[in-house]
């Protein structure tokens, strides 16, 4: 897989024309990097489908999901129906995010459940865990509309101009 999406992205930086902007480049990395995204999270879905993913007394989203409820005290629930939920609503976020990342239709809703569970994973104070969620959240970015970047920056302008008074 990750030999199939190198050549590809080797193949579409040469055909890039010369002498112009950032914007086509990113217009022909972004179908690579989105496909890497999708293939990543069923790979990570994959390889959880083994019975001691299942068992809350071993599984690693059960251990993951006590550790992080730890920071919450008791407001996040520990029993073994939380675990069971942790394990199965991980299947549903590894499986689930990329059909819907897939799709224009459910683009927007796949990239804001993606990044709210990033941000869950983010709490536990692993380094491969948080690490890996920031470096996620930034390539989420390229399943947004073009069109983002300046409506954001329009938004950033707008804001401040409000806090600045117009005033640079």
């Amino acid at each position: 897989t990750t030999l199939i999406l190198v050549i590809a992205l080797i193949r579409m930086l040469v055909k890039a024309p010369t002498m112009v902007g950032g914007d086509v480049y990113l217009s022909r990395i972004a179908p690579v990097v989105r496909t890497a995204v999708v293939i990543m999270y069923f790979w990570a879905g994959t390889q959880k489908l083994n019975w001691d993913y299942l068992d809350p007394a071993i599984s690693c989203a059960a251990v993951l999901h006590t550790e992080i409820a730890a920071y919450f005290g008791n407001f996040v629930p520990t029993d073994t129906w939380a675990l069971h939920g942790a394990i199965w609503g991980s299947y549903l976020f590894e499986f689930g995010i990329p059909l819907l990342l897939i799709f224009k239709r459910t683009r927007l809703i796949g990239f804001a459940v993606a990044i709210f569970f990033h941000l869950w994973l983010s709490i536990h104070p692993a380094a491969g865990i948080f690490s890996f969620s920031s470096l996620i959240l930034a390539v989420l970015a390229l399943f947004l509309p073009e069109s983002w970047g300046s409506k954001l920056q329009e938004l950033w302008k707008k804001q401040l101009n409000w806090l600045g008074r117009g005033d640079e």
